[in-house]
Parts: C-alpha cells; structure tokens; sequence
C-alpha cells in the first residue's frame, strides 16, 4: 500500500560555493529565507525522513516558494555524504580550524565527489510565477532515511542567472523558509513498506594496498573489492579501520560516509588518507541492509614510509656588502651586482621594494673579481651600474679573454612609474658604444646607467677557469672589470618544466607589423627565439573571443565528398613548421630547438560553425537576454548540436594527428584548447574597450572585446563557474578521446583548460583533462587535491598570474616559480607578456617583452623580469640533476631550498578577476649561494650529463 509523507523544514542554510579559498567557507545562516544562484549561492536542506528508513520510496517531490520571480528551470539535487547541519556548519563558522569532511570542504562530498550521487531534474512553475516544484529521485531520499546522505543539495543549473559570476549574488532567487513571508520548503513522498530480505551475502574478498602520495605527513591505502549484484537498493558498505585489532569488527572505528562508496554508485573501492606512515592498519567491510548485517571480510596493509626530509643547517649570513663594490675612474664609478636588484637611474641609490632595505648583492664578486661560478649550457647575468659626475658622458665598451664570446652587453631602459624611474627593457649596447644620459630615455637629470652583462656558457665547453676583461672607457679614462667564469665538470639539461609566455595576437603587430607584410614571419621568429633564449615557450592563441581565426594561424579547410577536412596545409606548415622541426633556432645556437608546446586552432567555432550547428537560434536579445533565452531552450550539449558538428570536429582533428605524423613532429605538445567566455555577447559602448587605461591593456581590449556583442561562445569555456560550464568542456574533451582511441595515435595532443575553480568540476573532467591551468598559488590543500587528481587521472596543473610589478621586486617572479616547481607542477604561465612600442613611455606591468624597432633592432627586447623568469628555469635545471644525481625529492628540495631562500608567500590579487601575483618577503640575495652550493654537490659527479 503506498503512503504518503509531507515534512516542511524551517531552518536551512546556504554555502558559498564560489569561493576559491578552502579554507574560508562561508555559511550564510539565514532563518527567514533560502538564496540561490546557480554554483554561487547554494542551499543545502535537511529534511528528518529516518522513519522511511527500509521504506520502498516511489516518488517524492519538493515545494519552494520564491519570494521574488522564479527563474530556474532545472537544478541538480545531490546527496551529501557529510555531516553539515546548522549546528555543526555555525560552529565550523566560528572556527576556521575546525576540520569538516577530513580537511576538505563543502565540493569535496558532493554532485559525484566524496563517493556523493546526483539527478538533473526540471524544476515545474506554478500559476503565480513562484512556486517551484521539482522530483527528487527516489535514492536520494533513501540515502537521507538509511544514513547515506546527510540532507540534500539543490544547486541552480539553469536559469535567467547564467550570466557574469560578479553579479551573481546581486540576483540571486529568494526563497522562503518563514511561514509570515511564505510558504516553507515541503518535502512530499510517496512509499511502501519494502519486503523483509535475508541478511545479504558477505564480500568475496577485500584488499588493502599503500598508494605512494606525495606528501610531508600523511599516508595513504586503497581498498577494493568484489562488487555483488544481489543488494537490496537500501543495502550500504560499511567500512572499518584499526591500528591494533584485525579480526574484531566491533573493536574498528568505522569510516566517514564521504570514504564510502555507494552500493550503486559502480564504486568498488575507496581510498583512505590521513594516515600515519610505515604503520600496520586493519580494516574490515560488511554490507548492511537495515537491522541485517552481512559476515565481515578483513584485510591489512602497511603504510609506506615518507621520504625522509633532511634536516639543512641554516646557512651563515650570505657575504654580501651594503654598499656597492665599485671600480673608479676619473669621471665615473663602476658598481658590481648580480640580476636582482634595480638602480634609481638619477640617484645612484637602491629602489626599495616593501619593507625590505635594498641591499647590494654581491654574492658574485670576490676578491675585486667578478666571479661566475657555472656549469655547462648555463645562461646567468649580473649588472654594473654606472655613474658619471658630470652631465653627460659618452662611453666606449670593449671585452677580450677567452670567455669574451659568452659575454653580451645590454643598456638598461628606464620607466617612470608613481614618480620614479625604473629600470626595465634590456636594450642592446650597439657598436661597443653607450651614453649617459640614455638620450632616448629622456629622463631628467640622468647620473646613472644600469648595463646588463649576459653570460651563457655553451654546452660542449670545457671545464675549468675562463676569464674575460669588461673594459668602460670615458674622455680617456678606463676601468678594467675582470670576470672569472668557473664552469664546472657537468652539464644542464633541458628541464620539463615549462614557463608558458602567453599571447593572443600575431607578435609582429607589437611593432605595428602586420601578417603578411613583408619580413612579418622573421620578426616574429625573432620573438620565438627570444623566447627559447630565455629557457621558455611562446604560445600564441590562434582565435578570437569572436570565433575567428588569426590569418596564417590554421590550415584551409573544406568538404570533401561532405565531410569537413583540411584542403590546403601549405600557409599553416609555412608559418609554424620552423618552431615545430626546431629550424627557426639553427642561426642562433647551430641546433634545433623545437617548441615545447602550441595551441591548435579548434575552438567552439572552428573547424565547425556554430551558427549553422547549433540548434537553438537566439533572436537578437541584449546581454544577458540573449544567454538567458539559450539557457531557458537547451537541452543538453550532445542534443542541441547538428551531428554533423562532432563529426567535423573529428575528422578534421584525425587530419591533424595524421599530419603530425607525417611530418614527424616528436615530443610536442599539440594543446587542444577552449578559451572563449559568453561574456563577449555583450554589445559595448564605442570606446569601453579602451576603459581601462592606455597601453597594453587598450591594445588588448581593442583586439578582443567585439563591440558588436558578437562573441561566439554560449559558455563559460574558459574559467568556468556553471554546470553547463563543465558539460560543454566535457563534450569537446570526449571529441578528443574518441579521436585518439579511433586512430589509435594522437596522444601527443592534450585537452587544456583553465580551471581557477577547479573544484567545481566535480565528476565532469575526470580522465579527460591532460593540462589543469588555474590561477593563484598552489599551496596547501588546493596542492593535495590537485597532486591526488595528477595521480588519479594523469592531470598535470599549471598556474597563471601576472610577473612581478615592473615597480616591484623581480626576486619575487624567481620564488613565485621556484615554489611552483617545488609544489610539484611542471608548468607556469604569466598570463599576458608582449608589449607595444607606446609602453616605453606608458609603463604595462605585462610588458614581459618590447618590440625593438625604435632602437633600430630586428630582434625585440627582453625585459628584466623576463630574465628574472630565465634565473628560475635556471635554478630548476639544477633541481632536475640533483633529483637525477643525488635522489633528491619535491619535498627534500624544498626543504633544502629554504634553508637558503624563503618561500613562503603570498598571492595578491587586486580584484576577483585579477590574474593576481606572488609576494614574499625577506632577501632573495642568497640564490646565488644556493646555486654555488648546488654545484658543488654537483661537481662530484663529474663526467655526468645531468
């Protein structure tokens, strides 16, 4: 007989879900009313349904009511597999150290994570505009009433709020939890009573293993079993742990349900972390069925053992002066420094940065000599700062010894920034010739010049002493700068890790030249090996947010007896095979050097166009109008698109790997990437692009905000926040997969994506996701996820943010990505790096590097910053041969590290959509006395390539 049962619930809460702090949960306790707003307002709701327990539920259905206009349409309801009651939540509010969900956080237990399950389901309108009524699937109820979940989760997966996350809480729906202001929420569910069952059949079998988890503390194992077919649907794992008792069930501690799979769920194991290293553990498994308990099975395991974390002894004081070391001739002073500190180019003096005093390091000058202390295919650089007593001065520059062609010589170009001049561009000294004042510049009252001394010791050179001799000479006056360069008996190696320059624009246009103009393809080389000079990868984004591609930037494409295939490779081979066969670096260095990386052109509007393709024809509707209207009448991604979308997608890609192997082109990755955001449906006011300044940022609005409103994407492809989100990027992600398990080839193409909220992907990416690009530091648990998703899935995790302020320290871009290495990502982007002529004068804190026509170069210009990025791929050349060499770990490097340098620091973002930067604090001086004493453990093992 079916029976019904009604129950209202008064009090609930909401959770913050946009948060990317893990740490910082924010509950919003509110006794009158219930917000939400897609994943950015979240309700959670606890319904007291333990007398189902056992029940049969049929249906069940739940009634809110708006208390403004209702404008969801569909919302996912979960499970949640941890305790959070108003209780529990409000205490865990109070105290931020309070562990909920085993140091993790809302997103970890549920919609598929911490072993949750969840059911899409529209949500139905009543006559008055407010009423909302929704299905429940029935395993949801029947979780809450036999202890699996605690309460249910309503996230807002469709409505008039898919629009701009900033906006999000201004619009969020209210619903009312107070019977003065409305009705409350109602749960209303049908049952009947279920049959009495036999005690079910135990597990065939239980086994622990111990995972290898890369962590300074914890441990880990993995249980699995032999799933069984015969369970009730009420039946339920439950999971037993012990450090002593291995055969007695009722001596074990039984694990959280976040750790327990559901019977249906197709989950047969779990893992189990938090647990002490090298430390014998039992566990147990039953299956339960209300009152009956199935025979328990047991197993065990040993932890493995953490890596030992050496114990370094703080070093002495680093043998750095305050003041400058300097040469002196009549008319000027030389001062020596490495590559960190910046001259105030009319004083003389240090720029301070924060509350550090500016010191002068002179961690490389010993004994009136400048001394390099290098290894083979090492590239470092330190300064001699200038200073003159008159007004002007005219210099000539000549260097001789044997180590003469290592050394190149660079004139430092300064910009005025909050009253100061800072130095920045490293423009080339022309013809062993420079002046002071820097003409060009036109900084008033001129005294000093920093000149940058580049120093790259080649690979096959010979171990031992090379010296060389800096010679300045003014009105007949000379000061002889020796330079002792000590190259050691090994060699660097090329490193895994990969510092990404990113850019959207065809780089020539930085100098005003455009595609196809004559000389267009050599400036851009040069731009490519500047690039490679510095130990990173130009990568270029081939489309617009509009849905267009750059000229030169993909192949010609076609039907071919009416499928869609690439015609015509002959303009794209022109234009990228010299970065792709490693040809365009043959004049610099006599070997080729391909890229490590490149975009691929596929985006949601090439090589298919998605106004023929997609279902849903929008009619012209102001943003957020027009997104709302496509929200309100899709369906899901797979239906709203022709067939013949996928299929051009495929086969044109299949044309790709193809090509790739034709032409041979080994150990690169080919990234697959969606970049584009609905936000550019917006029609803008003629001029809004240009709002946030002058400069870089004016350039970049102009090139990739349409006024017009003619952005091509429907979602958030890149920085998702909404559930359509993540299952548009999960359909373009299997698109690939089928590709490469068709061809059986391909894998050197990866799926990247930029996830800053990482977390809110939930099940949606998982095995599909190759490159997870998210911004800020990875730190602490967001580490501990991303290291375990690496393991998991193969996902490797790159973070994005902005070089250090041309105003601020550049030590700081050299320990932002030391600490990333270290954390155990193999990537790092700064998100923008190519400036315009126009920011010698209009200082741009992206301006990683200039364009040299003013100076008369066909090259382009480095910025110091970006040296200060080539300083850490550097220092991680030396990590990678003391793993190779000595054993060394993530964690035992880095613990050795900050016996030298501290790492510790933060990531500053000046807004929610700023790229943010790192901040440390304290002396980065001692990176040279790092390296020195990497080398000598080093030089130990001489005869090794490393």
């Amino acid at each position: 007989m079916q029976k019904t049962l009604t129950l209202t619930r008064h009090a609930t809460i909401d959770m913050y879900l946009y948060t990317e702090s893990f740490r910082t949960r924010k509950p919003i306790l509110r006794p009158d009313r219930i917000l939400m707003t897609n994943m950015y307002l979240v309700p959670l709701l606890d319904f007291d349904v333990s007398e189902l327990a056992g029940k049969e539920i049929k249906s069940a259905t739940l009634t809110m009511t708006c208390l403004n206009k209702l404008e969801t349409y569909a919302v996912d309801i979960s499970t949640v597999s941890q305790q959070w009651n108003d209780q529990v939540c409000t205490n865990y509010n109070r105290d931020v150290n309070t562990p909920w969900t085993n140091d993790g956080w809302m997103a970890d237990v549920v919609l598929s994570a911490g072993h949750s399950k969840y059911f899409r389901e529209d949500v139905a309108h009543g006559t008055d505009g407010k009423t909302a009524t929704v299905n429940v699937n029935p395993a949801i109820i029947e979780a809450m009433a036999n202890g699996q979940s605690f309460g249910m989760l309503v996230m807002d997966v469709k409505s008039k709020f898919y629009g701009h996350p900033e906006t999000m809480h201004e619009m969020a729906m209210q619903f009312s939890t107070d019977e003065s202001l409305g009705a409350v929420p109602t749960l209303t569910v049908e049952y009947e009573d279920a049959p009495v069952l036999d005690a079910p059949k135990p597990l065939c079998a239980l086994y622990a293993a111990p995972i290898s988890v890369e962590d300074e503390v914890y441990a880990a194992i993995q249980l699995s079993w032999d799933a069984c077919s015969c369970y009730s649907r009420r039946a339920q794992y439950e999971l037993y742990i012990s450090e002593t008792v291995a055969d007695d069930i009722t001596k074990m501690r039984k694990l959280e349900k976040f750790q327990t799979p559901f019977i249906d769920g197709g989950k047969c194991g779990t893992s189990v972390y938090g647990l002490k290293p090298n430390t014998p553990y039992y566990f147990a498994a039953v299956v339960r069925d209300l009152d009956k308990v199935s025979a328990p099975v047991f197993a065990s395991a040993k932890t493995l053992n953490l890596e030992i974390i050496p114990e370094f002894p703080i070093p002495a004081a680093p043998d750095f002066p305050c003041s400058a070391q300097a040469f002196t001739a009549n008319g000027f002073t030389v001062g020596v420094t490495d590559d960190m500190p910046k001259v105030n180019p009319v004083t003389g003096e240090l720029l301070a940065f924060g509350n550090a005093a500016p010191v002068w390091n002179n961690g490389i000058f010993r004994n009136g000599t400048v001394s390099l202390a290098m290894a083979k295919n090492e590239k470092t650089g330190f300064q001699l700062s200038v200073s003159i007593d008159a007004d002007a001065a005219d210099f000539d520059i000549a260097i001789c010894g044997c180590a003469a062609e290592y050394i190149r010589v660079y004139r430092l170009w300064c910009l005025q920034i909050d009253g100061q001049w800072v130095p920045d561009a490293v423009v080339p000294v022309m013809d062993g010739k420079f002046q002071i004042p820097f003409a060009e510049n036109k900084i008033p009252g001129q005294k000093q010049l920093t000149l940058w001394v580049d120093c790259l010791v080649p690979p096959m050179v010979d171990a031992g002493k090379h010296e060389a001799c800096i010679t300045l000479t003014s009105n007949g006056a000379s000061v002889k700068i020796p330079v002792m360069v000590d190259v050691a008996p090994f060699a660097l190696s090329t490193s895994d890790f990969k510092l990404e320059l990113n850019g959207y624009v065809f780089l020539p246009e930085c100098g005003g030249t455009m595609y196809g103009e004559p000389g267009a393809l050599d400036l851009e080389r040069e731009y490519y090996r500047m690039g490679t000079m510095h130990d990173s990868t130009i990568n270029i984004l081939p489309y617009s947010h509009m849905g267009t591609v750059q000229a030169g930037y993909a192949p010609e494409i076609g039907l071919v007896d009416g499928e869609m295939h690439v015609t015509d490779w002959t303009e794209w081979d022109k234009h990228f095979e010299q970065y792709l066969d490693g040809s365009y670096m043959v004049d610099v260095t006599g070997d080729r050097q391909p890229v490590t990386h490149i975009y691929l052109p596929f985006h949601e509007n090439w090589p298919m166009s998605m106004e023929q393709c997609y279902k849903i024809k929008v009619p012209d509707l102001p943003y957020p109008d027009n997104v709302t209207y496509q929200v309100q009448h899709s369906t899901t991604i797979e239906n709203d698109f022709l067939p013949e979308y996928r299929a051009g997608i495929k086969s044109v890609m299949k044309d790709f790997v193809k090509h790739f192997e034709e032409k041979g082109w080994k150990g690169i990755d080919f990234q697959y990437f969606f970049n584009n955001k609905n936000f550019y449906k917006e029609k803008r006011v003629e001029g809004e692009a240009f709002k946030y300044g002058v400069g870089l940022a004016a350039w970049l609005g102009y090139h990739t905000t349409p006024e017009d409103g003619s952005g091509s994407s429907w979602w958030l492809l890149d920085e998702p926040h909404f559930r359509a989100d993540w299952d548009a990027l999960r359909f373009y992600a299997t698109i690939l997969r089928e590709v490469q398990a068709e061809t059986g080839s391909g894998k050197q193409i990866k799926f990247r994506a930029d996830l800053s909220c990482y977390f809110q992907a939930f099940d949606r990416l998982d095995g599909l996701l190759d490159i997870n690009v998210g911004g800020g530091g990875y730190t602490g648990e967001r580490v501990a996820v991303l290291r375990r998703r690496k393991r998991l899935y193969g996902e490797e995790y790159w973070p994005y943010g902005s070089w250090n302020a041309i105003a601020g320290d550049n030590a700081d871009s050299v320990r932002w990505i030391v600490d990333v290495y270290l954390q155990g990502s193999r990537g790092i982007i700064p998100w923008y790096n190519f400036a315009l002529d126009l920011n010698y004068e209009d200082p741009d804190d992206l301006s990683g590097i200039y364009p040299g026509q003013r100076f008369g170069l066909t090259e382009c210009v480095a910025s110091t910053r970006l040296k200060a990025g080539r300083k850490a791929l550097e220092l991680i050349r030396y990590f990678d041969a003391m793993k190779r060499c000595l054993g060394y770990s993530d964690n035992q490097l880095r613990a050795y590290v900050e016996s030298f340098v501290q790492l510790k620091g933060e990531f500053i973002k000046k807004d929610s959509i700023d790229a943010g930067r790192a901040s440390f604090s304290g002396n980065a001086g001692a990176l040279e006395e790092l390296k020195r004493d990497m080398r000598r453990k080093l030089t130990a093992a001489t005869g090794m390539y490393f």
